[in-house]
């Protein structure tokens, strides 16, 4: 691990796990600095590349900026345990987590320092509102993902039945790491929200404090974004069997609205969904017969359609997916490309 000796602000840390992606990491970590560095507040970086894919890099952040604590793992992590681990190195009383090809805004660090010290005791979690915008930060596709217009505080319960699916996303999470660090995480390894657990079983029985205004802009697009596409429906089903593993301290009916507002907001289970997997190779005929042929659940409206999806040539939702985006482009508010 390399570090400044430097102090640096001890309120707060932005924890960013990485893994060879050295463009994107630099631009995130330099949108994070301009936010950080009036508050000198530390960024810790944990790589799981094993190599020297991002040494040039963090070499050119360091001389950037004097409070950016870098490690290499020793072996590969994955992607569960780095999450996890690039909040455990940081020393801080509350560490951001964030990925490393978002953005982060310039108002983002005072903004969050300033509900942590304006608090008459710290909260359990803090949870951001974000943006998401393309995959080339161009413009913006939906400007907040919180329906909300204030800043608020709800028991964690709450938030998790009704928002917990806005925390898959790690750039929302500021973690109460007093908190944090009394959880088992291990029991929430191999879900790939190893993250969520960690965070919904550290803050049972507090409060949530909400950040209405979007801090961070999220990534969005195709395979080539989403980190896990590898795994797609894997990491789906990770979310049923995370919730599920907390139904010990929250109660089956909690859980299952945690679980089924995550389907709801990912829009599992509908044919747009489909076609959009379609779009990106991932579903096609062995994973209709693989997920979808077998669920008695499933209407035969619903199977009909998904099984003409995935019998389609995915160049034809490629194609889709194009038109759909130049439309986008003269309406959607433009970004200068981050």
């Amino acid at each position: 691990m390399t570090s400044n000796l430097l102090s640096y602000n001890k309120i707060l840390g932005v924890c960013i796990p990485t893994y060879k992606r050295p463009d994107q990491l630099l631009r995130c970590v330099e949108s994070v600095i301009v936010s950080a560095e009036p508050y000198n507040v530390p960024i810790f970086i944990t790589d799981d590349s094993t190599d020297t894919t991002n040494d040039a890099v963090i070499a050119q952040l360091t001389a950037q900026y004097p409070h950016i604590v870098y490690s290499r793992n020793v072996k590969n992590l994955g992607i569960d345990r780095n999450i996890l681990h690039s909040a455990n190195v940081c020393d801080c009383e509350f560490a951001w987590l964030l990925g490393e090809d978002d953005r982060m805004t310039p108002e983002g660090i005072a903004t969050v320092l300033r509900t942590l010290e304006s608090a008459s005791e710290p909260p359990a979690f803090v949870c951001v509102n974000y943006s998401y915008v393309d995959e080339h930060i161009a413009m913006v596709l939906r400007e907040k993902l919180l329906p909300i217009e204030a800043d608020t505080a709800m028991d964690t319960a709450q938030f998790f039945r009704q928002y917990g699916w806005a925390i898959g996303f790690i750039g929302s999470c500021v973690v109460n790491k007093k908190r944090w660090q009394n959880v088992d995480q291990e029991k929430h390894i191999g879900t790939y929200f190893a993250h969520v657990g960690t965070i919904m079983e550290s803050a049972a029985g507090g409060k949530v404090t909400l950040i209405a205004q979007p801090l961070i802009l999220n990534r969005v697009g195709g395979a080539d974004v989403f980190t896990w596409s590898d795994d797609a429906y894997g990491v789906f089903g990770g979310w049923k069997r995370m919730t599920e593993r907390l139904v010990p301290i929250f109660g089956e009916q909690v859980c299952k609205e945690a679980s089924d507002g995550f389907t709801a907001a990912m829009g599992l289970g509908t044919v747009r969904f489909l076609c959009a997997k379609r779009a990106d190779a991932i579903y096609n005929l062995a994973v209709y017969n693989r997920a979808i042929r077998p669920d008695s659940s499933a209407k035969p409206g619903y199977k009909f359609a998904a099984l003409l999806v995935a019998l389609a040539p995915a160049s034809l939702f490629g194609l889709t997916r194009t038109l759909v985006y130049q439309l986008r482009r003269q309406r959607n508010r433009k970004l200068s490309g981050l």
